[in-house]
């Protein structure tokens, strides 16, 4: 092999790590957006769940289409990786008594 053709495989080479970082600083930008949508979700969903279970636990009682409600919340910030106080809030509200609300009053 001469050195015209090592040269030749040093800049190939060179060339598919330099594709292969631009795609991945790409990639990294294109993924940030998402992750920051992820958060705000997670949070505000934090926050729906803590403000529900306050208000049921003041009053001492909680219907069963709320409790249904604040299971699916729950599950989906769990999905989204929350794991932290929520689940003790949620483990607290199921503590309530549950009412059933007839329909149309």
């Amino acid at each position: 092999m001469t050195i015209i053709e090592i040269g030749a495989i040093c800049g190939a080479v060179m060339a598919i790590v330099g594709v292969c970082a631009w795609v991945i600083k790409t990639v990294k930008k294109l993924t940030q957006p998402i992750s920051d949508v992820r958060k705000a979700t997670m949070f505000n969903l934090q926050y729906s769940i803590t403000r529900a279970c306050d208000e049921y636990a003041i009053k001492g009682e909680i219907g069963t289409e709320a409790l249904r409600c604040i299971h699916d919340l729950h599950g989906q910030y769990e999905a989204l990786g929350g794991n932290n106080f929520v689940c003790a809030l949620v483990s607290e509200v199921d503590k309530l008594p549950v009412k059933r609300y007839r329909e149309g009053g």
